[in-house]
C-alpha cells in the first residue's frame, strides 16, 4: 500500500475474544484490502467491531465506488 501511495488505518473495537479460523480470516481480509488497494485514491479505513451479536469488518475505501443508476430506469 506505501508503494502506491496509500495509507491504511485500523480501528478495533472489539470488546471480546473471537474463536475463528485463523486463515480463512486472513484470506477473506487480504482479498478486501487487495480490492480496496486496486480502488482507492490513498487511504483505506478497516474497522473490526461487535456489531448485534456478531463480528463486523468493514474495509472502506476513498476511491470512485459505484456509480450511481436508478433501478426503475432499467
Amino acid at each position: 500500500l506505501a508503494h502506491g501511495g496509500v495509507t491504511l488505518s485500523v480501528e478495533c473495537r472489539v470488546e471480546d475474544e473471537w474463536p475463528l479460523d485463523r486463515d480463512l480470516i486472513t484470506d477473506v481480509l487480504n482479498n478486501a484490502l487487495q480490492n480496496a488497494a486496486r480502488h482507492a485514491r490513498s487511504r483505506i479505513r478497516l474497522v473490526v467491531a461487535n456489531e448485534d451479536d456478531g463480528l463486523c469488518f468493514r474495509v472502506e475505501d476513498d476511491g470512485d465506488g459505484f456509480a450511481d443508476t436508478d433501478p426503475a430506469a432499467h
